[in-house]
């Protein structure tokens, strides 16, 4: 920003330190900060190599040195700071005034001149909006506040229970004089652009205008996500889906939700959206002919999707997201690989749960591994001695637990594609959250004279 680039080196010892180059990539301040912020108005905030706190300009003088344990959060010319490290947070200009005293747990950016702080601790909620002056804009007893520009703010409380979290709040619009514009009516509203913002309820996605009104010349879609207008034309993220429509509401271009494997098969990509946090995308097989054997299949397919009954006015304190993609199709056999997300609110993460079901079009079998192998040899011992080589000699299993691996099971996660076998394990399993799905690659050439190919999986797609 500003024409210059912040840029960082790793040392001998393994620290990283910043510092700018320009457009050219020609270096104009050498990396010698421990931190550095992008340059707004020709200043940027640093942290010295003797951990002081500094403005410079563009060209490394020190415009101010600030006495504080903690300075960030550089915005129009002001920043955050604490006099102590997890200490209580003031606002302080780029020439060292104090502008507020230190007495917020969690303070934002300045942006337009407001600022969205807590007094409570461990961000559990008590937002307010204040001013440079320390004009009181909005109490602090808010669960959830965001600045949306153009002097509007979405003021959050709580849909239900959890108490912990600012996730799965709703939302009314206030202006700059402290007004509640509306009711607590919205599940999201996105930045004003030109005096129009995205937002969606329960069941619909639209854009309103600064008075928090439904803009009913402009489209209203089905689902939640967000619009912007481009133009003439609305780019729409609807339910995880991007299209295009036109400002009457006609679709311009949305994706394809048929896959066509062949003249025979065709896979549809099918919605499951019970409530406004619970939403799976599945795959149901359609034939030229229909026959019981896909009827079967597909039935199996909603049981592995998790399309779950939930009541629609529920509010969940988790998020659920489904989705599928096509890993392998040859001859008779359909590997989809399906993906669960789901993400308790205020949790540091969530988990995936994947599937990858081996199923015989034209039988309706769903394969397990062992039907791949001839049951007279010792396959599984095998499998585990190549897995067990492949983690102590190749590099990119380092991250595998010690002694995380004790052999593949009965129902062992897996999928095939022409030339290989896949085993793999969930995070966690084997390996840290971090790691994700680890998975060890086995050409079929490898452990050729292990494989059953008199059977029914072997020559579903040989």
């Amino acid at each position: 920003s500003d024409s210059l680039a912040l840029v960082s080196i790793k040392t001998s010892s393994d620290d990283q330190l910043y510092g700018y180059i320009d457009m050219d990539g020609n270096e104009v301040l050498p990396p010698n900060y421990l931190e550095g912020s992008d340059f707004k108005n020709n200043y940027a905030l640093v942290k010295s190599r003797d951990g002081t706190y500094q403005v410079i300009d563009k060209s490394g003088t020190v415009i101010t040195t600030f006495p504080y344990k903690y300075v960030g959060n550089y915005n129009e010319g002001v920043f955050t700071f604490s006099e102590s490290l997890g200490g209580l947070i003031g606002y302080v200009d780029i020439y060292g005034r104090v502008l507020i005293k230190p007495k917020f747990t969690s303070a934002s950016p300045v942006n337009d001149g407001y600022m969205v702080v807590s007094t409570a601790p461990n961000y559990k909620g008590n937002y307010g909006v204040v001013t440079l002056s320390d004009h009181i804009l909005y109490p602090f007893i808010y669960d959830d506040i965001r600045y949306v520009g153009d002097n509007r703010f979405a003021l959050g409380i709580y849909r239900g229970n959890n108490v912990n979290t600012s996730f799965n709040s709703i939302y009314a619009l206030g202006d700059n004089k402290g007004n509640t514009l509306t009711d607590f009516k919205f599940l999201d509203i996105q930045k004003f652009k030109n005096g129009l913002a995205s937002a969606y309820n329960l069941e619909n996605s639209f854009f309103i205008d600064l008075s928090g009104r439904i803009v009913r010349n402009l489209p209203v879609v089905k689902g939640t996500g967000s619009l912007e207008l481009q133009c003439d034309i609305v780019y729409a993220d609807i339910d995880y889906i991007p299209y295009y429509l036109n400002t009457k509401g006609d679709i311009i271009y949305k994706p394809n939700n048929r896959i066509k494997l062949n003249d025979e098969y065709t896979i549809l990509k099918l919605k499951y959206k019970p409530n406004v946090d619970y939403l799976v995308y599945y795959p149901q097989i359609n034939q030229s002919t229909p026959s019981t054997v896909i009827e079967n299949i597909n039935s199996k397919l909603r049981e592995l999707c998790a399309l779950k009954i939930v009541d629609r006015n529920e509010v969940l304190d988790y998020n659920l997201y489904g989705n599928f993609e096509t890993l392998f199709f040859k001859k008779d056999l359909y590997i989809p690989e399906i993906n669960t997300y789901y993400y308790p609110f205020g949790a540091a993460h969530g988990m995936t749960a994947r599937s990858t079901p081996n199923i015989n079009l034209k039988t309706g079998e769903f394969y397990s591994l062992s039907d791949l192998f001839d049951c007279t040899t010792r396959w599984i011992d095998e499998i585990n001695k190549i897995i067990e080589n492949m983690i102590e000699t190749d590099p990119q299993y380092s991250y595998v637990y010690e002694d995380g691996f004790k052999g593949i099971t009965s129902n062992q996660n897996f999928y095939v594609d022409e030339d290989n076998l896949y085993i793999y394990f969930a995070p966690y399993e084997i390996a840290p959250y971090v790691a994700g799905f680890v998975t060890f690659k086995i050409p079929f050439a490898d452990i050729d004279s292990l494989l059953c190919k008199k059977g029914s999986f072997y020559n579903s797609f040989n």
